[in-house]
């Protein structure tokens, strides 16, 4: 079991009938079991948890990432761009953390609650609050991306200059 974990972060649910071995299955580096006969719906549970904690984002994966002049710290939820620094709540860096790895994607806010982000019960409805929290934190900075959102097609984090200029030429219109 250790072997495999040095090999693989994927998560690891162990089934097996043999109680006595659970402990040395937990130690070894599983990170659940389920004793058999086991109900199904109780290994779905199992598998839906340790994939949202472990949802695929490589903000969340790497202790810092650094983009486009941009340091990602994940360690200490914050962000530096040149000389300015931002810390963010755990929910708005999970948030930060799905639309970085997915750039220049709008993804819908099923699809980001469905990609690990969980604020709560409201997810869905508490999603535009964050994503205002978000905007409100990162645009003082004057970073490479800009923040996007369209209605009907969700949120996008864009690094392309055309979409960032885009903004730009909707917010001097209005």
């Amino acid at each position: 079991m250790g072997e495999l974990r040095l090999r693989s972060e994927a998560p690891l649910i162990v089934v097996d009938a043999d109680i006595s071995t659970a402990q040395s299955d937990l130690e070894g580096g599983a990170d659940q079991w389920l004793p058999k006969p086991f109900v199904p719906g109780a290994l779905v549970g199992s598998i839906r948890a340790s994939l949202r904690k472990s949802a695929s984002s490589a903000v969340r994966v790497s202790s810092r990432l650094e983009i486009r002049g941009m340091v990602l710290d994940g360690g200490r939820r914050r962000l530096t761009y040149a000389d300015s620094e931002v810390s963010f709540t755990r929910q708005e860096w999970d948030l930060l953390s799905i639309l970085i790895s997915h750039p220049d994607r709008f993804l819908s806010a099923q699809e980001i609650i469905r990609l690990g982000w969980r604020a709560g019960e409201h997810a869905a409805e508490q999603l535009r609050t964050y994503v205002h929290r978000l905007r409100h934190k990162l645009e003082p900075l004057n970073l490479p991306c800009k923040l996007l959102s369209q209605h009907g097609q969700g949120y996008c984090l864009t690094f392309t200059e055309r979409a960032a200029g885009a903004v730009q030429s909707q917010r001097s219109q209005a």
